[in-house]
């Protein structure tokens, strides 16, 4: 398992995207996971960044290769509880004008990863998001 700490800014995701580079180079995974596990992330670590700013504490971002699927861990502590499994998909059958573009993200995320789960501990309000990559090699 690989595991590393980021500063919660929007200027930690370079480090964040060679994070899982690194990690999906020495597993010797495809390629085009990595575009699929770099969009998950970033949509869910700019989230937590804007819509959970009273928090200073880093985020952990753990990494592991399980048969064949990467299992991504986004883990922050004193926030408040966001559960993006129950945010609601855009309307794509409203006219242009009147599309609410919020959620977007997140659907996008739901619809590339294979999985994704959301835990949330009161004690610490300790907030974790799992996300499921399956690829071949």
């Amino acid at each position: 398992m690989h595991h590393r700490q980021f500063k919660r800014d929007l200027g930690s995701l370079l480090e964040v995207f060679r994070f899982i580079d690194d990690f999906i180079t020495s597993h010797d995974i495809a390629p085009s996971v990595t575009q699929h596990v770099r969009l998950a992330v970033d949509e869910l670590f700019t989230n937590l960044v804007r819509f959970q700013p009273g928090s200073s504490e880093e985020m952990s971002i753990s990494m592991d290769a399980e048969g064949d699927r990467v299992i991504v861990r986004m883990t922050t502590q004193g926030v408040e509880p966001f559960d993006i499994t129950q945010v609601p998909g855009p309307d794509f059958d409203a006219p242009l004008e009147r599309r609410d573009e919020r959620g977007l993200g997140v659907y996008l995320c739901r619809k590339v990863m294979d999985d994704v789960r959301y835990e949330y501990e009161n004690q610490g309000r300790t907030s974790t998001v799992t996300l499921v990559k399956k690829f071949e090699r």
